[in-house]
């Protein structure tokens, strides 16, 4: 397999659903075990924690995006390379420099920004299938239908939201899409 960077995007809090917990922890997990190197914004809380404390169990091949904001925090506890930017769109600049597919897990505004950040620029540079959306117990329904709704209203611009962005329902079936969309 050539290597591959993946983001993996997620909420930064501890959710309610425990098995969404257990399956963030399987897919950092996974991504550790594969050889995958492993793409964040810096949090060990949450999803993206849970993700992010499995996968260096197996392996420290991580890059880190933090914005200066948030250099508040410890940096040392963070295993991988870590670049601090500037400004937020600096930040959102290197996580796609960094990254070949985003993975989206449950996750508040941060990474719904994340994911539309991505979203224009595979739009824009036509990057087909590079965004895997888990719609854990339709998380991302309301998102879906947005994205309908703008179609129906002729605010796509030709270009098809499911074009750009894989959905699933659960981790399992996201990294079963991965060797195809690395391809």
């Amino acid at each position: 397999m050539k290597e591959c960077k993946v983001f993996v995007a997620a909420g930064s809090k501890t959710p309610n659903d425990e098995k969404i917990t257990e399956e963030a922890k399987w897919l950092g997990k996974y991504l550790g075990e594969n050889g995958y190197t492993y793409v964040q914004g810096g949090s060990k809380r949450g999803l993206m924690g849970a993700s992010y404390n499995e996968f260096i169990k197996n392996s420290n091949k991580v890059i880190f995006h933090i914005w200066e904001v948030f250099t508040e925090q410890d940096l040392d506890m963070f295993t991988g390379k870590t670049k601090i930017h500037k400004s937020l769109n600096d930040r959102l600049k290197g996580f796609i420099k960094d990254t070949d597919v985003l993975i989206v897990l449950p996750g508040g505004n941060g990474t719904l920004h994340e994911f539309a950040t991505f979203f224009e620029y595979c739009r824009v540079k036509n990057n087909d299938y590079k965004i895997i959306l888990v719609n854990y117990k339709g998380f991302y329904d309301p998102l879906i239908e947005l994205q309908n709704k703008q179609s129906e209203f002729g605010f796509d611009l030709n270009y098809s939201f499911f074009k750009i962005v894989n959905v699933v329902k659960n981790v399992k079936e996201a990294v079963k899409l991965l060797p195809k969309i690395t391809k």
